[in-house]
């Protein structure tokens, strides 16, 4: 199952979702494009994000923050320096969840003063160190996936 939608986002604005699935699926990712539907460069920047990388917070809900700028929280993906583009999630389940058990959307469009407004209370925060972290494993992924035979 896909789900995607479009993001052309100011420089203090941030575009969260919210994805709630009452069945958690076997394999959730959420990947960034540009508008030719090319992914940005996934291995020194948090353009993409499965769910092991995002885990769930609470009531069955990931949050997802589009932001030009690291805000220091869990779920931030990284436009890369793009203004506007896709952003495209893939769910794959199992078995196929009962129709009013699918996952839904909500996005939200905020200024980054707001932030914390829309996500819930004692949210995750990331410090520089665990986002450069985060960022090195990616690397190694990365080198280890597209490595030569």
């Amino acid at each position: 199952m896909y789900a995607s939608g479009i993001f052309e986002l100011e420089q203090d604005e941030a575009l969260v979702i919210e994805m709630n699935a009452p069945v958690e699926p076997y394999y959730v990712g959420f990947q960034l494009n540009n508008l030719w539907m090319e992914g940005p460069d996934q291995q020194n920047f948090v353009s993409s994000l499965t769910g092991a990388q995002n885990p769930v917070f609470a009531d069955a809900t990931r949050y997802y923050i589009i932001f030009p700028v690291d805000p220091g929280v869990c779920g931030w993906l990284d436009t890369t320096g793009l203004e506007r583009g896709f952003h495209t999630m893939r769910f794959v389940f199992a078995e196929d969840p009962p129709e009013d058990q699918l996952p839904s959307l909500k996005a939200s469009l905020v200024k980054l003063e707001d932030l914390d407004s829309v996500l819930p209370e004692h949210y995750p925060r990331v410090s520089e160190a665990e986002r450069r972290e985060e960022i090195s494993i990616r690397q190694d992924h990365i080198k280890m996936r597209w490595r030569n035979y």
